[in-house]
């Protein structure tokens, strides 16, 4: 298990701000976050900001069953430092190896076929529960199924909405373009970004090729208008994520840990102290 000693590590922070001082950009860490897709993939318990991390083999993908879970987890009788279980996590929090190790047991006997499921535990069913009933479907739409629509789908043009806004970019192949004597892509790509300019006949495009200048303060490349190529097929258009703009990034996805059982397999020694502690989120969890 990756032992990961504050959950609060795990926070994205949307904003950034710019110290007077050193003239330096840093997050915003008052300002709204999120969390890493990591969190997922981690246990914790609520009332410590303890996460331990599985990293054995298949198991991050092992899902999820509240009511019929056929598999539990339990300390493993061999562990490097067994001695972590009785000393608080500050102890050990910032060594740089593992030492703890979960065992996946069967509650039963698991036929040929069947999906092996653990239970995450009541209260990341409660948070789930509580993002789909309040979810809303984003207008965002990935790379791969723009892709998939491509030949369907009407390009969008110069005066339409930018791709970029909705966190995509649209490229141009470069095996095509090198057919119209378009100049090599940028240092770092193996393709044109580009925008269409018109549709020329019924299956011809004219692009504008973009120049890479540089990249905003929160890493968005910044592009300038390049050299304008003809008669481009539908075959050399391709979309790909900005990135960390795919859906996984997105505020609006769940994000919560694995909770290890309330059955004293979580050590007490680990858990926060609520009189020390005073900035407890409002749902009362501490990985929050």
């Amino acid at each position: 298990l990756i032992h990961i000693k504050d959950s609060r590590m795990l926070k994205m922070f949307d904003e950034m701000i710019r110290d007077e001082e050193d003239g330096m950009y840093y997050p915003d860490r008052d300002g709204p976050y999120s969390f890493q897709l990591m969190m997922n993939y981690c246990f914790g318990h609520e009332r410590s900001r303890l996460l331990l991390c599985p990293y054995g083999l298949l198991t991050s993908l092992i899902n999820h069953s509240h009511d019929n879970p056929n598999t539990k987890i339990q300390w493993s009788k061999e562990m490097r430092h067994k001695e972590w279980l009785d000393q608080p996590v500050e102890e050990w929090g910032d060594v740089y190896h593992t030492g703890l190790n979960f065992d996946f047991v069967a509650l039963r006997d698991i036929e040929p076929d069947e999906e092996i499921l653990i239970d995450y535990g009541e209260a990341w069913q409660k948070a789930w529960e509580e993002h789909v009933k309040n979810f809303v479907p984003p207008t965002y739409i990935p790379a791969y199924e723009l892709n998939d629509e491509l030949y369907d789908m009407e390009l969008r043009t110069e005066e339409d909405r930018d791709y970029q806004l909705d966190g995509v970019q649209l490229y141009c192949e470069w095996y095509y373009l090198r057919k119209h004597n378009a100049k090599k892509p940028p240092k770092g790509y193996s393709n044109w970004p580009c925008r269409v300019i018109k549709k020329h006949g019924e299956d011809k495009y004219v692009v504008r090729l973009l120049e890479v200048v540089g990249k905003e303060d929160d890493g968005k490349t910044v592009y300038k208008s390049g050299q304008v190529v003809w008669g481009l097929p539908r075959d050399a258009f391709f979309f790909q994520d900005i990135p960390f703009s795919g859906d996984v990034h997105q505020k609006w996805a769940f994000r919560h840990p694995m909770l290890v059982p309330d059955d004293g397999m979580w050590p007490d020694i680990w858990n926060v102290d609520s009189e020390e502690e005073s900035d407890e989120t409002e749902t009362g969890y501490y990985f929050s």
